[in-house]
């Protein structure tokens, strides 16, 4: 009989305490909705970027997602310049020019500005991307810094920085944050990010903190590894991969337990996203204004706060 009441009082104790668990893990998750741009590049016939029919096709995956409740939207590497960036005739010089801007806004700063547009007419346009849909914006750009050889050993012969960068920014369209590629995929235009560039991460509105890293960072400790060992789950992962992208993002969310990709891959397809080397439920919807098979792609994800 005795052993029947610790018994008794071992199993209510039990389930007391797988309760108090679950209502804690409930408590501490919050869910959020993403989408992922499956964006075909417009790319030139000339020697020049089809910028503004990119950014058009940008605004009309905004305007799908806030259909769907997304609350940010991720645009793919190289979505506005295409890989033809990595051909000769398209040289630094030209990157700069037509398409590479510079970023030196202070947090939270206004872009979506008549100001703003004066001096950085293509980083306005795709701030108000963001303002206009009300949707945190994930976009990758150019950066471009102006150096001397003479006060810096690494600055390159034509005079200038130019980054592969990552551009945030909020529902506002203020500026947010702004990561620079630290490994540039080899044939890249692009320099290798600065050494003391820390590691770059932001809590969004919706209470949820992402960390970044472009494309081929990913095959590396930093800083990828190092986002996840300081407890960064969730990766707007922009990237140019085209079919062996899912592998890729599958194998890396699998290896770093808990963690989270949103990928946005260049191209109509194989974008996604994936928890744990899971490739997660998702919907999609069309382009309608697209000549090819665009879509963009939205799920809802789980965010421990933990």
């Amino acid at each position: 009989m005795l052993n029947f009441k610790i018994l008794t009082i071992f199993i209510l104790f039990f389930i007391n305490y797988f309760i108090n668990c679950q209502t804690n893990l409930i408590e501490n998750s919050i869910s959020y909705t993403a989408a992922v741009a499956g964006h075909t590049v417009i790319e030139s016939n000339g020697n020049s970027f089809n910028f503004q029919q990119n950014v058009n096709l940008y605004n009309e995956h905004a305007q799908n997602a806030k259909k769907k409740q997304a609350q940010m939207i991720i645009y793919p590497e190289f979505g506005l310049t295409g890989t033809q960036i990595f051909q000769a005739t398209n040289n630094r010089q030209q990157l700069a020019t037509d398409f590479c801007e510079t970023i030196n806004f202070n947090l939270n700063e206004p872009i979506c500005t008549q100001e703003i547009q004066l001096i950085s007419p293509n980083l306005h346009q795709l701030a108000c991307i963001a303002k206009n849909n009300s949707i945190l914006v994930v976009v990758n750009f150019c950066d471009k810094k102006s150096c001397s050889s003479s006060n810096d050993k690494d600055c390159p012969k034509d005079g200038q920085f130019l980054y592969n960068t990552d551009i945030v920014f909020s529902e506002n369209g203020n500026f947010i944050t702004k990561y620079h590629k630290t490994h540039p995929y080899p044939g890249e235009p692009y320099d290798p990010a600065e050494s003391d560039q820390p590691l770059i991460y932001f809590t969004s509105s919706f209470d949820v903190t992402f960390g970044l890293f472009i494309c081929f960072d990913i095959a590396f400790i930093h800083p990828a590894v190092d986002l996840v060992r300081l407890g960064i789950t969730h990766f707007p992962y922009v990237a140019a991969q085209s079919a062996a992208g899912p592998k890729i993002v599958s194998t890396w969310t699998s290896l770093h337990s808990n963690t989270t990709a949103l990928f946005s891959n260049l191209g109509s397809r194989f974008s996604g996203f994936f928890t744990n080397g899971i490739s997660l439920p998702y919907t999609t919807v069309p382009l309608s204004s697209s000549q090819s098979h665009d879509q963009t792609y939205i799920a809802t994800l789980q965010y421990s706060k933990n």
